[in-house]
């Protein structure tokens, strides 16, 4: 069946789309496809700890994270640093504590590198952490790279299904932009298959297989990559339970005293 006019603006708005939402993942695409290239170097010379080393180690990185960051049921801390330090005074408590995310950042990354120097996996999960990191929607600081290639996944299915199949002028277009995105992909090393749900995730499993990994080493760097990213992860949550934390206690003040 032809398009129809709508159809057809729809299609060459889809033909213009796709740029934009793929710049920022081919302008993360050096930065990446370098951090894999040290992921695979790093992996390739990991000295590997024994597995009860190993949990104790993530263990007490996850205790030591713990003590770098905001407990939202602590109100009464921040009242006290904003009673004796002007300087959180002046900002408020809700900027105060919305200033801290950075800063707890900095110091899980301090305590990677700590760790690293006596645990190996810690240095190879710092590589593959920071990847994710910038895949992902949920890790902060993350640019959601991942969601992108899913939106242009989504955006070539519909003008193959839809536009090159009412009108054949589209087909050289879809092509052209099929390759690219398959190139960008393949290029990057990431998962490039639709139906996997690790679609536009960075494809481990061809990393681990390049450096020839064993299957307790895999599960070594898989269990320790998954504890920083939570660690992060965590980091974010507490400040943000924090900053409500607060607003309800400001709330209930107020109320107070009306």
């Amino acid at each position: 069946m032809a398009l129809t006019s709508t159809e057809t603006s729809l299609c060459n708005k889809m033909l213009g789309d796709y740029a934009g939402i793929m710049a920022p993942v081919k302008a993360a695409k050096g930065g990446i496809t370098s951090q894999r290239d040290s992921l695979l170097s790093t992996l390739g010379g990991t000295a590997y700890s024994p597995p009860s080393t190993l949990t104790d180690q993530l263990t007490a990185f996850q205790n030591a994270v713990g003590a770098g960051i905001p407990d939202p049921t602590d109100i009464n801390s921040l009242k006290r640093m904003l009673e004796d330090c002007d300087y959180f005074n002046n900002l408020g408590p809700t900027a105060a504590l919305a200033g801290t995310l950075s800063s707890c950042l900095s110091d899980i990354d301090n305590k990677i590198n700590n760790f690293g120097a006596s645990t190996g996996e810690f240095n190879a999960a710092k590589i593959a952490s920071s990847i994710n990191q910038a895949l992902s929607n949920l890790i902060p600081g993350g640019s959601a790279l991942t969601d992108l290639v899913k939106k242009a996944s989504q955006l070539i299915e519909c003008l193959s299904t839809v536009c090159a199949a009412g009108d054949p002028e589209y087909i050289g277009g879809l092509e052209s932009i099929t390759g690219d995105f398959n190139d960008t992909l393949s290029g990057m090393g990431l998962v490039d298959d639709p139906l996997s749900s690790h679609f536009g995730e960075m494809d481990y499993p061809s990393i681990y297989s390049q450096v020839g990994m064993t299957t307790p080493e895999i599960d070594a760097i898989n269990a320790t990559t998954a504890t920083l990213d939570e660690q992060k992860i965590r980091a974010q949550t507490a400040v943000n339970d924090s900053i409500t934390s607060v607003k309800s206690y400001l709330a209930a003040s107020i109320e107070g005293i009306f």
